[in-house]
């Protein structure tokens, strides 16, 4: 075999081969990976770029593997028809029969990257036009000179041969599609063609300039990436085999035309990690994962030369994205003035701690890197979030964890209520809600209990016998108490009151009566107060407010008092009507006469008014004498009515009571207040053996009442107390 001094130039990148005074095709030169790597550290979903280049024999190395097929038709030997710029090896001549025996298309790609039909015989290529078709489908690609071939191969084109100068009789495909083409200097025409093209099939359209005839040629990539090109020129004719007529080099043409189909085809393959191969010396491997990490392998194997190789490795590193993760506080309300634990999980990075008061300005935590943070003590919400940061990688963001703080509770105003209260009564004291405070605990002295309001902001306290002392209120949260609030309570003074009995008459006659036919027929009642907080304010039954009440009739009279401070107090005072007129004319007094006898002491008479008095002053009696011995006066009352009470104190709000003593005869029941007010009123005009009495109060306020029965002359009254 002869030495080859020239390579073909393949995209930028050499074929690259033995460079060797003889060769002996079988002989393989060990190539040499001169440099291996990639574009890393790379981001995940970046481009991982791979690369790798290497020698053979000290030439660069990037090549395919082509086969020449066919005869010479112009006797030269193949190795002298490349002796115009070939290496040794780069090119593998086999027969027509040898490429016939292939028989498949995925056979003949992976054994060659480029078929060179430019010495093939018309009469010995036997394989159909389709094996070519699925050769240029499985991205090889087809060098053609020769129109007996393609008329051999394809039924469907149909070609003649001319020989002879045309001038610039062939045109390539122009505009040139492949940029490659016009990078390595192919032109639009040439010297000398051989090509005459009538007709093809339908999927060579596309690679097809002009209408047919002559003045054509065939070039283009084919759609599963082969590379095809038809030509005219014949390789035998004005190749510069001693060097004369350069300008017209049809070989240079030839290794112009080769560099386009082997576009993309390098000698190197690579593996990595994921099943990961590819046969280009700078793969870009894009949106990579972290499943891409790990060490790939460049295999650089001299194809053409005896199949060994050499291989190096080199590591890549996929970082992570930055994930900001999540950001939980534990617990996530806390007290006034105490802390809490952030803690971050799922996060992708350095850490980076934040925290805001408003969740919109941050400022960096100095120091704070770990994933677990102790705020501190917090007096506000504050909001707290992670900046991560992977490498290269970026930053993100965590979720905000806030902290909400249960703030501290105010101290308690001024209670509102009685400093001086009236003995025995019910009082209520408040305070005016307390920021921040949910529950308000109360106190009050020994024997005053309280009856509402626990656990608000107002309460009752009864006194009951309590000597006084201090209201407190202390207002808390779930957190801690606030500052207590309290205020000192004086019992009042016992308020009495009370009524004289009034006598104008004296001795003989009894108090609060006024009879008729003898003496003053008004009586004057007169209430007097002690204790308690002056002045004083009285109220009569009837609405009199005054002292003092003028009576003229019979009835029972009530006085209510009230304090300055409220306290009150009541009395109720009878005055009877008794009539003591006598004689025919009822211008005499009736008097019961003391007889000083042992046997009948009491005697009826009827005196002249101006007689009253000596008759009372000797122990006589002012009125008709009674029927009982002792000469009771016959107007007292009766001791047959009476007033039973079924409860009392009233614990139901209702009033039930059993009158008895008025059979057959009118009678009234009333209830009445402690300011003489009539509640409740009923009568009988003949009442029952016993009258049975159930009024409610519910819609009476706390405290006592007087029930009185009315029945002629008689009458009884009974004490009713009602408790809130």
């Amino acid at each position: 075999m002869k030495t080859f001094t020239q390579f073909i130039k393949l995209a930028g990148i050499v074929i690259w081969s033995l460079i060797s005074t003889t060769y002996t095709w079988g002989q393989c030169v060990t190539p040499v990976i001169t440099s291996i790597g990639n574009n890393g550290p790379v981001c995940e979903g970046g481009n991982l770029q791979l690369s790798a280049s290497g020698t053979v024999g000290g030439v660069a190395s990037s090549f395919v593997r082509m086969a020449g097929i066919g005869a010479n038709a112009g006797n030269r030997a193949f190795d002298q028809v490349f002796s115009s710029g070939d290496r040794a090896g780069s090119i593998n001549r086999i027969s027509v029969a040898a490429f016939n025996a292939y028989g498949t298309a995925a056979a003949l790609r992976a054994d060659y990257d480029v078929l060179l039909f430019t010495w093939a015989s018309s009469t010995s290529l036997n394989a159909p036009w389709s094996l070519i078709n699925d050769y240029l489908a499985l991205g090889g690609s087809v060098f053609w000179e020769d129109e007996q071939n393609i008329g051999q191969l394809a039924p469907g084109v149909i070609g003649s041969r001319f020989e002879g100068s045309y001038g610039c009789g062939y045109t390539y495909v122009t505009p040139a599609p492949f940029p490659v083409l016009a990078a390595n200097g192919v032109t639009g025409c040439f010297d000398n063609h051989h090509l005459q093209v009538t007709s093809w099939p339908s999927w060579m359209q596309v690679y097809i300039n002009g209408a047919g005839g002559e003045n054509m040629g065939i070039a283009g990539i084919h759609p599963g990436r082969g590379r095809l090109i038809v030509q005219g020129p014949d390789q035998d004719y004005h190749a510069n085999k001693f060097g004369d007529a350069t300008d017209r080099n049809q070989y240079q043409i030839l290794l112009n035309q080769l560099d386009f189909l082997t576009a993309e085809l390098t000698g190197i393959s690579w593996t990595g990690p994921g099943g990961f191969t590819s046969n280009e010396a700078n793969p870009i491997i894009s949106g990579v994962t972290l499943a891409a990490n790990g060490v790939y392998t460049a295999t650089l194997t001299n194809l053409t030369g005896g199949g060994c190789s050499v291989s190096a490795t080199t590591t890549v590193s996929v970082l992570p994205l930055a994930v900001g993760g999540t950001a939980t506080a534990s617990p996530s309300t806390v007290c006034y003035n105490t802390g809490t634990t952030i803690s971050l999980s799922g996060q992708v990075g350095s850490i980076q701690w934040q925290q805001s008061t408003d969740n919109s300005t941050w400022n960096d935590i100095v120091g704070e890197t770990t994933a677990s943070l102790s705020t501190g003590n917090l007096t506000s919400i504050t909001y707290f979030r992670a900046k991560v940061t992977s490498g290269i990688c970026g930053e993100a963001l965590s979720t905000v964890a806030t902290v909400s703080i249960t703030p501290q509770v105010a101290a308690a105003g001024a209670i509102a209520g009685k400093t001086l209260v009236c003995p025995g009564a019910t009082e209520t004291y408040s305070i005016a809600a307390v920021a921040n405070a949910t529950n308000y605990s109360w106190t009050v002295p020994a024997g005053a209990n309280i009856t509402g309001g626990q656990g608000t902001v107002s309460i009752t306290v009864n006194w009951g016998t309590s000597t006084g002392g201090s209201v407190g209120v202390t207002p808390s949260n779930s957190c801690a108490p606030g500052a207590a609030s309290t205020v000192a309570v004086t019992i009042n003074t016992a308020l009495i009151l009370t009524v004289a009995p009034v006598n104008p008459i004296g001795a003989g006659a009894q108090p609060n009566t006024i009879y008729t036919g003898y003496g003053p027929q008004s009586l004057t009642l007169q209430a007097t107060t002690t204790g308690g907080t002056a002045p004083y304010s009285y109220l009569w039954t009837g609405g009199l407010t005054a002292s003092s009440l003028v009576v003229t009739g019979a009835g029972i009279y009530t006085v209510a008092v009230t304090d300055a401070i409220g306290c009150q107090s009541s009395v109720s005072v009878t005055i009877r009507v008794v009539d003591v007129r006598c004689g025919n004319k009822n211008d005499k007094v009736a008097i019961c006469h003391q007889t000083n006898s042992a046997t009948h002491p009491w005697e009826q008479i009827c005196v002249s008014a101006n007689a009253v008095r000596a008759q009372l002053a000797n122990g006589s009696l002012l009125g008709q004498c009674g029927s009982t011995s002792g000469g009771r006066v016959a107007a007292e009352e009766v001791a047959g009515l009476s007033i039973t009470l079924l409860a009392n104190p009233i614990e139901t709000s209702k009033v039930r009571a059993r009158v008895s003593g008025a059979t057959g005869q009118p009678l009234t029941v009333e209830l009445i207040d402690l300011r003489g007010q009539l509640v409740r009123q009923q009568a009988w005009q003949q009442a029952d053996t016993e009258q049975l009495i159930e009024w409610s109060l519910s819609a009476q306020p706390g405290g006592e009442y007087l029930l009185r029965a009315v029945s002629n002359d008689q009458q009884k009254t009974a004490k009713v107390i009602k408790q809130n």
